[in-house]
């Protein structure tokens, strides 16, 4: 692994916090760290479409933990990690909430 580190903080909430980059994207993100990360990126649908990233589904829907139904598309992207660009799925999230 690089020597490169990834610095972040943990939030008054307790949630781990990053900054990412999206390869295509200008500029980084705040991110949340899933401590079980498995090379999976949850990001807004407007943020994917800015980075030129190909949509591999059709709209699908998911169950969020909290209960709530929301549409989301599949894609193919890397991110900057540790410095190396590393090949994910992206999963972008269209926002919209069905209760």
């Amino acid at each position: 692994m690089p020597d490169e580190a990834i610095e972040g903080h943990v939030d008054d909430l307790g949630r781990p916090l990053i900054r990412l980059n999206v390869v295509g994207l200008f500029d980084s993100t705040v991110s949340l760290v899933d401590t079980g990360f498995n090379q999976y990126v949850l990001i807004p649908v407007d943020l994917a479409l800015a980075a030129g990233l190909e949509v591999l589904d059709p709209q699908i829907w998911v169950s969020l933990a909290a209960g709530q139904r929301t549409d989301v598309f599949m894609c193919n992207g890397a991110i900057e990690w540790f410095g190396m660009e590393l090949n994910v799925e992206i999963t972008a999230d269209s926002g919209q909430i069905d209760t």
